[in-house]
């Protein structure tokens, strides 16, 4: 009888264990303005004895468009956001996180010291910051999803409406509207059935351009398509890109994240530019299996940049536009 109950307690002292494990291994998921960070190497923590969750402070702060600058002698992370308006600076150990808001050219910026709820470390040769410092410094909204892991910034330009400002444990009610002036991407399947080894398209479909000139439109895309590469093989070579005869000079990873491929090219004839909407691009798959799938546009940022933008000519000048972007992420699914 004794024995019996001591493998009990001791099946369940494991599942207890194993519960922990699991607890202590989930990693959060970032979310900025509705695009998932992902981080190549040093993930986002939850500190178990604070209860903070803790963030590559370089991942999360590019990701937001700020230049960041590590001084290994002081160690030292020196932030500087887009518009040159904030400064901030955060010292390893150190809880007290030291922001510069520059009003005009003219003027001397103003300081405040803020200090931080958890102190910055370094996990993994990377900074870690908590959360409440992307918000204090850069007036994001930051919202944790506890049965989620997962962590959604909003930067001051689309925070969802309807909401204060700062840090809560409370999903927002109502997410940023897409903007109506954005160009919309999507996807789409050139069959919704197919065979084993059979091929097929997964057509990049453009909306919502505006109204460009004879010396302007779109003259490049950079394109990340989620898919199973166990169901499927993207075909070599197969991206045919809606721009007539122009050379098109590209470079593509069909495994860029181990789920996602990765295309990146822009048009070399300069009158080549893209100006309707439509068809953007096809890429073409194989069917492995004959087994059932699903594509979607990836709204990842990584670090080489988000996986989906667009490149625009405006006359003799190009520009980059990624953050901008209506994404239809909806799964496709080929059958």
């Amino acid at each position: 009888m004794n024995k019996k109950i001591t493998s009990i307690l001791l099946a369940v002292m494991c599942m207890f264990s194993a519960l922990h494990i699991a607890v202590a291994d989930t990693t959060p998921k970032v979310i900025l303005n509705d695009r998932e960070i992902f981080f190549a190497d040093q993930k986002p923590v939850i500190l178990e004895k604070e209860g903070r969750t803790m963030v590559p402070a370089r991942g999360v702060f590019e990701a937001m468009g700020a230049k960041v600058d590590w001084d290994q002698e002081k160690r030292l992370v020196t932030i500087n956001n887009k518009n040159g308006t904030v400064r901030i600076l955060i010292t390893i150990d150190n809880p007290t996180m030291v922001v510069y808001t520059f009003k005009d050219i003219m003027s001397a910026p103003e300081k405040s010291e803020i200090t931080l709820d958890a102190i910055p470390q370094i996990m993994n040769d990377r900074t870690m910051i908590p959360l409440r410092a992307i918000s204090e410094s850069l007036n994001a909204d930051v919202y944790w999803n506890v049965d989620t892991y997962t962590v959604s910034i909003y930067t001051e330009d689309k925070k969802p409406s309807g909401t204060s400002g700062g840090t809560s444990s409370t999903e927002p009610t109502q997410t940023q509207a897409p903007a109506s002036d954005a160009i919309n991407l999507s996807i789409s399947a050139s069959k919704t059935a197919v065979e084993a080894g059979e091929t097929f398209d997964i057509i990049v479909n453009v909306s919502n351009l505006p109204a460009y000139d004879e010396n302007s439109g779109i003259a490049g895309v950079s394109t990340g398509i989620i898919y199973d590469p166990s169901k499927f093989e993207y075909v070599e070579e197969s991206s045919k890109y809606n721009v007539g005869d122009a050379a098109v000079l590209k470079a593509e990873n069909s495994l860029f994240k181990g789920d996602c491929l990765k295309v990146a090219a822009v048009w070399q004839d300069e009158k080549a530019c893209i100006r309707k909407d439509g068809e953007l691009v096809r890429f073409s798959f194989k069917s492995l299996t004959g087994e059932g799938g699903t594509f979607q546009l990836s709204n990842r940022y990584t670090d080489r940049g988000y996986d989906v933008g667009l490149t625009v000519r405006n006359g003799d000048k190009l520009m980059s536009i990624d953050d901008d972007l209506n994404l239809d992420t909806t799964p496709v699914k080929v059958d």
